[in-house]
């Protein structure tokens, strides 16, 4: 490596050249970090002129590398990180790693090849798709991992400001999409449209698409999205270049557990011990449920002044209408959990979709009892109701509440919090304000939500029935 010889021949002097400095020009950070320490390696273990070259160039592009591969992870916003060798196929029946074959290698993006993996809970839906996400970037290519709850909202939240096509492009750019967790959540009325406008742009430029779904997309997505044209649309556009892969098997989250044995320990035990096991045994479920109709969007002439130091909430009260929907919500007693649908109108379909999005999770999906606790509306009147949801649901207990005790149901607590603090006052310019005030507000008042709990007693009831009586038979004495 020596060039004492060579100097004579240099238009420069080699010692007097800052080469700090020029590779810093050059973008070259790390070569300007390890120069010094390759030369000494080189004049220790005799390196040629072009030994030398090869390994700066390397250590080079193998950083570069490593950067690119740690900023685009970063980029893609993966909920965690995980590899295609950590995923355990050997708990799935039908699923092999050949299948994927195609999925974890460059022509999974220069052939636009979509996946749709179906299954329950737990099954590793997402692990797999961060994993193929993942390699797609080791590949050399850009990924991008979004929940359907989050791509959704954000993109109507842009419809309804008018600029859909400025933020439909970052759901464009990247090499490949994740959308994870299709049908886990309730979307608002433009679900379909935006996930449409995703689809559509990307199947057209051949850029792929990976879903995760609890539903199946043949036949639940059209409810899921409130539109089974779109949602048919959007399908056949996915699996035209891409597949279907169902995961079965346990769940992950719960292979620790011994959950059959874990059950019929406990009924064993009830046999032993002579006591019989409770007809409705822990964990059961109650759900209210209600429906709040005619919920107008009022386009007001002037917008609302809101309250400004010592002046009152301005309203205008001239407005054009702009439609009215319906709010059917369902409120976990127990969890204080709210799932909301807005529909066009209230009635037996729309009631029977709220309580599918709501039965085909967990914990009711394999609850053993699930109460549903109802006035005796339209959409859930009398018997017929009853042997309409158990036909569905076998384990839901659909129950009426007396005439003129609709109080009792919880969920009038929580439409009185929504009139209040989301309906008052009405100044939506569209229904799609409405429904989006609506899920917006689903979402933060869970965060702080706690279960109600009623400040009239059952003393205080009792007391109210028998100051009923007492009255009624002094009425009578007088009489």
């Amino acid at each position: 490596m020596s060039t004492s010889s060579k100097k004579a021949s240099l238009p420069f002097d080699p010692e007097t050249v800052d080469l700090d400095t020029m590779l810093k020009r050059l973008n070259l950070a790390n070569a300007r970090r390890d120069w010094k320490n390759l030369i000494e390696r080189a004049e220790t273990e005799r390196w040629s002129c072009r030994d030398f070259l090869v390994a700066l160039v390397s250590e080079e592009i193998g950083q570069r590398q490593q950067t690119r591969l740690q900023r685009a992870t970063r980029d893609a916003h993966f909920p965690f990180l995980k590899t295609i060798e950590d995923f355990d196929f050997s708990l799935q029946s039908s699923l092999r790693r050949q299948l994927l074959g195609s999925y974890l290698g460059p022509e999974l993006v220069s052939e636009g090849r979509n996946l749709i993996l179906l299954g329950k809970s737990g099954r590793g839906k997402t692990h797999l798709s961060v994993a193929i996400g993942y390699r797609a970037i080791q590949n050399g290519f850009t990924a991008l991992f979004r929940t359907a709850a989050s791509l959704i909202e954000e993109l109507s939240v842009a419809t309804a400001k008018g600029r859909l096509r400025e933020a439909l492009a970052a759901y464009l750019q990247p090499h490949v999409l994740v959308v994870d967790e299709v049908g886990y959540l309730t979307y608002g009325p433009e679900a379909a449209n935006v996930l449409f406008h995703v689809v559509n742009e990307r199947h057209l430029r051949r850029r792929p698409i990976i879903f995760t779904t609890n539903k199946s997309p043949l036949t639940a997505w059209g409810e899921v999205l409130h539109d089974q044209d779109l949602a048919e649309a959007i399908v056949d556009r996915v699996l035209e270049r891409g597949r279907l892969i169902v995961l079965d098997g346990p769940s992950y989250r719960t292979l620790h557990l011994d959950l059959r044995d874990a059950r019929a320990a406990t009924d064993q035990a009830a046999i032993i011990s002579g006591k019989h096991p409770p007809e409705f045994p822990e964990p059961t479920h109650v759900i209210c449920s209600d429906e709040k109709t005619s919920i107008q969007a009022r386009v007001r002439i002037h917008p609302t002044q809101p309250v400004q130091g010592h002046q009152s909430m301005r309203v205008e009260h001239e407005y054009e209408r702009g439609g009215a929907l319906s709010y059917m919500a369902a409120w976990d007693v127990r969890a204080a959990k709210v799932f909301g649908h807005c529909e066009k109108k209230s009635g037996i379909a729309a009631f029977e979709r709220l309580v599918a999005d709501v039965m085909s999770r967990e914990p009711y999906r394999s609850a053993r009892r699930v109460f549903w606790v109802v006035d005796n509306g339209s959409s859930h009147r009398g018997l017929p109701s009853i042997e309409r949801m158990k036909s569905k649901w076998p384990n839901a207990e659909l129950v009426h509440l007396p005439v003129h005790a609709s109080w009792l149901n919880q969920m009038e607590i929580y439409f009185g919090i929504v009139q209040r603090k989301v309906l008052t006052p009405n100044d939506f310019a569209s229904l799609e304000g409405v429904a989006q005030r609506l899920n917006e507000f689903e979402r933060r008042y869970e965060r702080v939500a706690k279960p109600f709990e009623w400040k009239f007693t059952r003393e205080d009831l009792s007391r109210m029935l028998r100051k009923l009586r007492e009255d009624a038979e002094q009425r009578q004495l007088v009489a």
